[in-house]
C-alpha cells in the first residue's frame, strides 16, 4: 500500500527521469526519521544502464524536486543508481522481461504452495525460475517443493533478480558487468 509521500516522491522520480530520457524502475525511501534514504533506481528506455553522468543528473534534478517542494520534512539520504543484479521487479513489464531468469518473490502474506491435493506448505517467499507472466499474475517454477506456481501481482510484497552462478564468478573477478555503474549520491 502506497502512502501519499510514496506516491509523490515516485512521481517526482517519474518526471526526473523522463524529462532525461531515462526510465524509473524504483523509488523506495526507508530508514527511521533520523535515517531516512532515499534510493531511485534508474535505467534507459532499452534496459541498459545509464552513464554516471546521466544517474548524477537525476540525482540533481531529484534533491532539487524534494527540497523546493519540502516533500521529505526531516533530513535524508539520496541514492541514484543502477538496478544491479538484483534488480527489483516491479512492474508487469519487468516480469514479462525476464521470464526465464531465476527470481525471488516475498508474498505479501504466506501463500499455500504445493500440488493440487499435496499442497501444504504456507511459505512468506519462494525463488524459482520465471516461467510466464501477465498483465494480473506470475508463474514460476520452484524446486521446494518441485511445482509450478502461478502468484498474483497483488500478494506480492517484494520481488527480484537472483544473480546466476555465472554473473557472480564475473563479479568476483572483478569483471564489468554489461550495464554495470556505481551510484550517485545526494545529501540534504
Amino acid at each position: 500500500m502506497s502512502t501519499p509521500i510514496d506516491v509523490t516522491i515516485n512521481q517526482m522520480a517519474l518526471e526526473a527521469c523522463e524529462a532525461l530520457g531515462l526510465s524509473l524502475v524504483q523509488a523506495r525511501l526507508g530508514g527511521d526519521s533520523r535515517n531516512l534514504t532515499l534510493k531511485v533506481l534508474v535505467e534507459r528506455p532499452d534496459g541498459s544502464s545509464p552513464t554516471l553522468e546521466e544517474c548524477t543528473k537525476v540525482s540533481r534534478t531529484m534533491g532539487t524536486q524534494l527540497d523546493v517542494a519540502e516533500t521529505i520534512k526531516s533530513r535524508y539520504h539520496l541514492e541514484v543508481g543502477t538496478p544491479g543484479l538484483d534488480r527489483p521487479l516491479v512492474k508487469p513489464a519487468d516480469f514479462k522481461r525476464f521470464v526465464g531468469r531465476q527470481t525471488k518473490l516475498q508474498f505479501s502474506s504466506k501463500q499455500l504452495i504445493g500440488n493440487g491435493a499435496q499442497a501444504s506448505e504456507y511459505l512468506p517467499g519462494v525463488t524459482g525460475v520465471l516461467t510466464g507472466a501477465t498483465d494480473t499474475d506470475i508463474e514460476m517454477a520452484i524446486k521446494h517443493p518441485t511445482c509450478t506456481i502461478r502468484v498474483k501481482y497483488a500478494d506480492l510484497r517484494y520481488a527480484h533478480l537472483v544473480p546466476s552462478d555465472a554473473e557472480l564468478a564475473m563479479v568476483m573477478k572483478g569483471e564489468r558487468l554489461p550495464g554495470q555503474v556505481g551510484t550517485v549520491e545526494h545529501h540534504s
